[in-house]
């Protein structure tokens, strides 16, 4: 199999594959002990396709955390090649439930600010969350048809996840943020080199919330004024996400 992947497991019979798309994407492919899996984000279809047939992968379902066309881009393909394909997204999520037989198990919730239609999916077994591009590794998503009250709520609830959460976000943006970070004096002196070292061994996903909490500046904003202008600094920075 000449696909590139990354894989992430722990002691539960669950494993999550990160599958590199486009520049700095990634789709997540959870796979349980049956072989059965869930795609999550599928910005386009060919490596999804092919990683599924080589794994010899049934998929079930693709989860969608919101609309933008990185992140959709495959779903009308994987469609027509599975049509028996669940679509879980902000409109249809109700059949989240029905995945409970085969040992998914979700909660949905709600997260505009990037976009409106923006939802969480948050494991409460494996304590995982995929949050799309409302949370990155050192920063959190722009605001496209949202405000920045709906983002700073949304990132509130990320916080009151447990501290042991791990978490998938969509993008590789862990090093362009982190030199954001370091530009405007946003994380603490003694910890720049271990972090940049971190930074630069990819994938640097998943990621531990207890210490996004510590060191993220987004997270870290007392107020929503705060996160206002620390997410305004962002935009304009040279390379803006």
């Amino acid at each position: 199999m000449s696909l590139a992947y990354f894989t992430y497991s722990t002691k539960s019979k669950k494993i999550v594959y990160l599958l590199p798309i486009f520049n700095d994407n990634y789709v997540f492919i959870i796979v349980n002990d049956k072989d059965q899996g869930l795609i999550i984000d599928p910005g386009e279809s060919a490596a999804v396709k092919e990683f599924l047939s080589a794994k010899q992968i049934t998929p079930l379902a693709i989860l969608i955390t919101h609309s933008h066309p990185d992140h959709i881009g495959g779903v009308s393909d994987l469609q027509t090649t599975f049509p028996d394909l669940k679509i879980i997204n902000y409109s249809h999520f109700s059949a989240i439930k029905d995945l409970e037989k085969n040992d998914f198990s979700f909660d949905v919730i709600p997260a505009p600010g990037h976009l409106s239609d923006h939802i969480l999916f948050y494991e409460p077994k494996e304590k995982w969350l995929f949050c799309g591009d409302v949370l990155f590794r050192f920063g959190c998503g722009r605001i496209f048809d949202g405000s920045f009250a709906e983002l700073y709520s949304s990132l509130g609830k990320i916080k009151k996840l447990p501290k042991e959460t791990m978490v998938f976000c969509t993008h590789e943006y862990t090093l362009s943020n982190l030199e954001f970070c370091l530009e405007n004096d946003l994380i603490p002196k003694d910890k720049v080199l271990e972090l940049l070292t971190m930074a630069k061994s990819i994938p640097t996903l998943p990621f531990s919330l207890e210490a996004e909490i510590k060191y993220n500046p987004f997270l870290r904003a007392a107020n929503l004024e705060d996160f206002q202008k620390l997410r305004t600094l962002r935009n304009h920075f040279k390379k803006s996400y």
